[in-house]
């Protein structure tokens, strides 16, 4: 497990397409249990793989401040959307 870098505004890779995963391998558990750590050690609820500089398809979220139980989107796709807006505090990254 590490810390990873995180990337700042205005770095060209943010704004590059990110590449879809295909396979689901050691490269791919590490690089997340890295961005737990990251976010975690941030003080974050949300990190893109793109945030750490790796431009795949993939992001985390943990919004539950009890159990610190995460969740892993891999190859995400937009199906729907609202037309109800909320306003939130950003918590990602």
């Amino acid at each position: 497990m590490a810390i990873r870098e995180i990337v700042k505004i205005g770095t060209k890779s943010l704004r590059e397409k990110s590449t879809p995963i295909f396979e689901i391998n050691d490269d791919i558990h590490i690089l997340i249990e890295d961005m737990f750590d990251t976010m975690y050690s941030n003080n974050g609820i949300g990190l893109a793989a793109s945030q750490v500089g790796i431009n795949m398809r993939l992001f985390i979220i943990d919004i539950d401040d009890v159990t610190k139980e995460g969740m892993v989107f891999i190859n995400p796709n937009i199906i729907k959307k609202s037309t109800k807006t909320n306003f939130i505090e950003e918590g990602c990254l």
